[in-house]
């Protein structure tokens, strides 16, 4: 049995991983989990996020799709207290810095559908069920995904918003209402945020994962 591994131990960012995770290994996007695993061990991705994130003091990032005690592993030094992000997609997608800071938003604001719905107001759309934002995807957010017409939808419009903010410093987005809004939400969000995880998607059980494993595994 594998332990968790420290990948990455800094005055301000200190990052842990499970790859034991019941889906870590799975069949579904082989190439992907590759790439995350050689992601998380990449010291120049830790330096970028390291200087991102920096700004919003200590910070810890858990992956795993297990449940700990996560504080036990930031008690060290001067991470008792600090900021907990519990990320749960392993290996299911692109790993990049960028992404990783997009992580941490789908971690946030999976709590916040209040934030969600505000943003569709602003938005301009009055029916909020099945808002098509593809059209005007690069009216809301300026990013790499935007200008490529990559984002489906409004929550994804919201995680592009808050990586651009943590990236950049500032909200970009061709709607003033929005840049501003968001601008003051993202600082009170950083400001509270405490231990947090995917609120659809909590780590479970260690029995719970094996019976995972065994239902994907099942002919």
């Amino acid at each position: 049995m594998l332990e968790v591994a420290k990948l990455h131990h800094s005055k301000t960012l200190a990052i842990y991983a499970d790859l034991r995770d019941p889906l870590s290994d799975s069949k579904i996007h082989p190439e992907w989990c590759k790439q995350f695993i050689y992601t998380v061990y990449n010291q120049k991705v830790h330096s970028i996020l390291e200087s991102k994130l920096k700004k919003f003091g200590r910070i810890g990032i858990f992956y795993t799709k297990i449940k700990y005690d996560y504080e036990k592993f930031f008690n060290d030094q001067d991470f008792d207290g600090c900021k907990i992000f519990v990320i749960s997609s392993v290996g299911e997608h692109s790993t990049t810095p960028w992404m990783m800071i997009h992580n941490i938003a789908h971690t946030i604001f999976s709590w916040r559908s209040d934030v969600k719905r505000e943003l569709t107001r602003i938005a301009g759309f009055e029916n909020r069920n099945n808002v098509n934002i593809i059209p005007i995807q690069t009216d809301l957010v300026t990013s790499t995904a935007s200008k490529r017409g990559l984002i489906p939808n409004i929550n994804e419009i919201l995680y592009e918003l808050f990586t651009t903010w943590v990236w950049c410093g500032h909200t970009k987005s061709k709607n003033q209402e929005i840049r501003e809004y968001c601008d003051n939400l993202f600082e009170e969000t950083m400001q509270k945020v405490g231990t947090i995880w995917h609120k659809y998607r909590h780590p479970v059980d260690v029995v719970d994962a094996k019976w995972l494993r065994e239902l994907l595994y099942s002919e």
